[in-house]
């Protein structure tokens, strides 16, 4: 399904696999067995392929809607198989969009990528439920139910679930990039 749609974005960018692994960094035996299926993939690894193909991420699970209501049983919500990390996009899903806001739930112990991110925009994170690192170039900030960060999404980044139970964590960023 992931490595479907890539491709698909891919070729619509009219990009070689070759092209991809130049700019992502990763192999092209590696992208091709991404958009066959026949690997599975971080998230770490689809920000890259997203980054180097000119597309936000989100658009790997765009169905685009028309409305500006977006209703919670019709989410847009993505997760890797065996992941503690979970999205719930809150947006409407048009190319129009100019801040996006999603819903990231996180298990107890865990983060959500293996590695600090970066990415253009800004981001503003609000704590719903649990107690949350964030990491923001290196240096963990923690914060509770209820406390709130703003940065700058180039300076490299992650949430770390510092609790015992489920994080909940409000993110809005712009320009759109999940």
């Amino acid at each position: 399904m992931i490595g479907d749609r890539f491709r698909m974005l891919r070729q619509s960018k009219k990009m070689s696999i070759k092209e991809v692994a130049e700019k992502s960094g990763l192999t092209s035996s590696f992208i091709s067995q991404i958009e066959r299926g026949l690997s599975g993939v971080s998230l770490y690894n689809l920000r890259d392929l997203c980054k180097a193909i000119d597309v936000p991420f989100y658009y790997l699970f765009l169905e685009e809607t028309t409305g500006h209501i977006v209703r919670k049983n019709e989410r847009v919500k993505y997760e890797l198989p065996n992941s503690p990390v979970k999205y719930e996009i809150l947006s409407p899903r048009r190319a129009d969009i100019k801040i996006e806001q999603l819903l990231l739930n996180l298990e107890a112990g865990n983060e959500n990528s293996m590695q600090p991110m970066a990415h253009f925009g800004e981001e503003i994170a609000l704590i719903l439920n649990g107690t949350v690192g964030v990491e923001l170039n290196g240096n963990v900030n923690e914060l509770n139910s209820g406390d709130c960060i703003q940065f700058q999404s180039e300076i490299p980044h992650r949430y770390i679930n510092l609790g015992q139970s489920e994080a909940q964590i409000l993110i809005t960023v712009t320009p759109p990039s999940y």
